[in-house]
C-alpha cells in the first residue's frame, strides 16, 4: 500500500470518528432537549374555561421551566373548542411550539340592571322594552321581553317581569312595577340651591399621612389660575386629555389640554390624565391610545392615564358584551404601558360592581359622591364630589382623594 493511500485512509477514519462524535453530541443534546421539552411545560388540569373570563396564557400554564414569547390574552368570547398555540424556550435556548385546546362554556346568565319601579304617563307610546338594561358576559344582542300584562291607558300599578336571554339559553328574570299615572300639568320650575363644598373642608376631613388631595379638570373649568391652585394646596391633578365625538366619531383634544398640562408642569403639581371614549372595538382603542400618547409626548406625566367610558344609556343599542368592554379596557392599559405610561380604569362604584371586572385592574379611580365610601372593592383614588370649589377656578369641579397605601 502506498504512503498516499495510508494517509487518505487515516484522514478518512479521523473524519468519520469526528463526524460520529459530533453527530452523537447533537443526538444527545436533542434527546436531552426533548426530555426537557416533555418536563419543562405542564398545563393546568382543568382546561374548561367560562365564557367571557379574562385570562392570559400564563393562567393556563401550571409549570414552565423556560420562557414564553408572549403572555397574550386568551379569547373566551365564543363557546366551544379553542385551539391555542404558543412558542417558548427551554433553559438551553432551544425553541419549542406547544398547541393545546381549551373548552369554552357559557353557564353565566345575563344581568338585568334596570330599576325596580317605573312611573309611566298615561297614554305613553314609548317602547317599554327599552327600559330593560341588561348585560351579558359574551352576548351583545340579548333577547329581551316583558312578561305579564299592563295597560298604559289605564291608571294603576302593574307587576311585570323583565326577561333577558343570551344565545346560550341562559335567562334572567326580574320583577318590576309599572305605575301608570295621569299626565301632570306644567308646574313652575322651582329654584334649586347649587350644592357646593370647599376644597379646604375636604382637606381638613380627609388629609393624613396616607392620603393626597387633588382635583380633576377639563375645558369646562376654562382658564385656571395655576399659581392659586398651588397656593391652595392641590397635591395632584388629572387633566382631560381628549375625547371621541360619539360612537364612531372623530378624536379630539380637550380645549384646555395643552395649557393645563403646561401649567401643571410649570408649578410642579403632579399630573395624570383621562380620555373620554366611545370605543366599540379593540382597533378603536389602539387608535385612541396612540392619539393620547402623541398628545402627552411633550409633557411630564407623573400619574396614571385613565380609560373613561360611561355612555350606559346607549350600551344595549351598541350590542356590546362585558367581555367586549373589559377587553377594551385591558387593551387600553396594555397599549398605554407600551407607550411608557401607567394606566387603569375610571368608573362609578355602581359600574365597577356591575360592568368592569375591577379585581383585574390596579390603581382604579372610583367615583362615589357620598360622605363615606360604601364601595367594597379596591381603589386608588376616590372621586369624592363634582361640586367642589377652590380658589383659582370659577365654578365647580371634581375633588379627589388618593390613597398611598
Amino acid at each position: 500500500m502506498s504512503k498516499l493511500k495510508k494517509i487518505i485512509i487515516i484522514v478518512s477514519c479521523i473524519i468519520l470518528v469526528v463526524g460520529l462524535a459530533i453527530g452523537g453530541y447533537f443526538l444527545y443534546v436533542n434527546i436531552r432537549e426533548n426530555n426537557e421539552y416533555e418536563t419543562a411545560l405542564t398545563l393546568v388540569d382543568d382546561l374548561n374555561v367560562e365564557a367571557g373570563k379574562y385570562i392570559r396564557l400564563k393562567d393556563l400554564i401550571a409549570n414552565l421551566n423556560g420562557t414564553e414569547e408572549d403572555n397574550f390574552i386568551i379569547n373566551t368570547s365564543k363557546t366551544g373548542e379553542n385551539t391555542i398555540s404558543f412558542k417558548y424556550k427551554c433553559p438551553h435556548g432551544m425553541e419549542h411550539e406547544k398547541t393545546f385546546t381549551i373548552n369554552v362554556k357559557d353557564t353565566t346568565a345575563p344581568k338585568i340592571l334596570s330599576e325596580d319601579y317605573y312611573t309611566i304617563t298615561k297614554g305613553s307610546t314609548a317602547d317599554l322594552t327599552k327600559k330593560i338594561f341588561a348585560v351579558d358576559n359574551i352576548c351583545g344582542k340579548l333577547q329581551t321581553k316583558i312578561l305579564g300584562t299592563y295597560d298604559v291607558n289605564r291608571v294603576g300599578n302593574y307587576n311585570v317581569i323583565f326577561s333577558a336571554k343570551d344565545d346560550s339559553g341562559n335567562e334572567t328574570l326580574k320583577n318590576v312595577t309599572f305605575k301608570v299615572v295621569e299626565p301632570t300639568p306644567n308646574e313652575t320650575k322651582k329654584t334649586t340651591t347649587t350644592k357646593k363644598i370647599e376644597y379646604t373642608d375636604i382637606v381638613k376631613e380627609h388629609k393624613n399621612r396616607n392620603t393626597m388631595i387633588g382635583i380633576d379638570i377639563s375645558g369646562y373649568q376654562k382658564d385656571i389660575d395655576w399659581d392659586l391652585l398651588k397656593k391652595s394646596g392641590v397635591e395632584f391633578v388629572f387633566v382631560k386629555i381628549g375625547y371621541q365625538e360619539g360612537f364612531g366619531g372623530d378624536l379630539g383634544y380637550d380645549s384646555r389640554f395643552e395649557r393645563n398640562m403646561k401649567e401643571a408642569n410649570r408649578v410642579g403639581i403632579p399630573v395624570g390624565g383621562y380620555f373620554f371614549s366611545y370605543a366599540k372595538t379593540v382597533d378603536e382603542i389602539k387608535e385612541q391610545t396612540k392619539f393620547v400618547a402623541d398628545g402627552l409626548s411633550k409633557f411630564k406625566v407623573d400619574l396614571p392615564i385613565y380609560f373613561d367610558w360611561e355612555d350606559w344609556s346607549d350600551f344595549n343599542r351598541q350590542e356590546l358584551s362585558l367581555y367586549d368592554m373589559n377587553l377594551m379596557a385591558h387593551t387600553f392599559q396594555d397599549e398605554m404601558k407600551n407607550y411608557g405610561y401607567e394606566s387603569s380604569i375610571y368608573g362609578s362604584a355602581y359600574y365597577l360592581r356591575t360592568i368592569w371586572t375591577a379585581e383585574e385592574f390596579n390603581k382604579i379611580w372610583m367615583a362615589q359622591y357620598n360622605d363615606k365610601v360604601t364601595y367594597k372593592g379596591k381603589y386608588y383614588i376616590w372621586q369624592r364630589c363634582d361640586y367642589g370649589h377652590i380658589e383659582g377656578i370659577d365654578g365647580s369641579l371634581d375633588v379627589d382623594i388618593m390613597y398611598l397605601n
